[in-house]
């Protein structure tokens, strides 16, 4: 009994030790990441002071590779134009032969058959300044913005983080196949989901950064052309549906009126 005691014991102790050495290594490795992604190279944060002599030279050629920076594009429009629909038509048209689409659009009636339109489209990234600059045949360009959000080292330190996530996982499936007690393999199973669910967490921001740095984002508003009171204008003909409005409008109020002054009548 004391004998069997011993070799369990034992058994545990070495799972024990094979965690505490996983662990050891991937944080060696984890560490050793970060101080590479912490300032990856042609981010402009490396350290560019003169060391001098040929060592200075050999550093200068080790830090000009290119890095593939991730950069993530914004843009709002707003426009004006006499056909709305006919303008967002035309604008939705043109994005998706640019192989963008749209991602949300509402489109409000004002009144007198005028609308207001508001587009989200999705343009590929290196397409989007060629967009902007042909706003104008969708109707009048009133103001554009635009802005940019650099995740280039938030980027690469996920992927860093996936790496040694991805090592740390595979070290911990061997060391469950030398687990040959319950309590060892709940053990490894317990720190094994933690694992796991970090490298599906890593993946699924890693997947969204791709999808927001390879399709930038317009957000288009469509009012229609303001007109001034007046201008350019005679008499108008007023039109049969602003007559039964008119008219409608008149009767309700005409009727509050009425019981208004019948409910004050009834009171007094």
């Amino acid at each position: 009994m004391i004998a069997l005691k011993t070799a369990t014991t034992r058994r545990a102790s070495n799972v024990l030790v094979l965690l505490l050495l996983s662990a050891a290594i991937v944080l060696g490795a984890a560490c050793s990441a970060s101080n590479y992604t912490a300032n990856p190279p042609g981010t402009g944060s490396e350290d560019t002071a003169d060391k001098g002599g040929t060592e200075f030279t050999a550093d200068k050629s080790a830090s000009t590779d290119p890095v593939d920076r991730k950069v993530i594009g914004t843009a709002t429009a707003d426009l004006e134009s006499d056909d709305v629909k006919d303008s967002a038509t035309r604008l939705t048209a043109a994005v998706e032969a640019l192989g963008g689409y749209v991602s949300g659009s509402s489109l409000t009636e004002l009144s007198d058959a005028r609308f207001r339109a508001v587009l989200t489209l999705k343009v590929p990234a290196a397409e989007m300044d060629g967009l902007l600059a042909k706003l104008g045949d969708f109707g009048k360009v009133v103001s554009t913005r635009t802005s940019t959000e650099d995740v280039t080292e938030a980027y690469y330190d996920a992927q860093a983080r996936l790496t040694n996530a991805l090592a740390q996982e595979a070290q911990l499936l061997d060391i469950m196949k030398t687990a040959t007690t319950v309590q060892d393999t709940l053990l490894v199973r317990a720190e094994l989901d933690k694992v796991q669910q970090s490298v599906e967490q890593l993946k699924g921001q890693i997947r969204l950064w791709d999808a927001l740095v390879d399709m930038a984002t317009l957000t288009a508003t469509l009012e229609p052309t303001a007109t001034m009171v007046g201008e350019n204008q005679g008499l108008r003909v007023i039109t049969g549906s602003e007559l039964w409005k008119g008219i409608a409008n008149g009767f309700r109020a005409s009727a509050a009126f009425v019981a208004n002054v019948a409910g004050y009548l009834l009171i007094f």
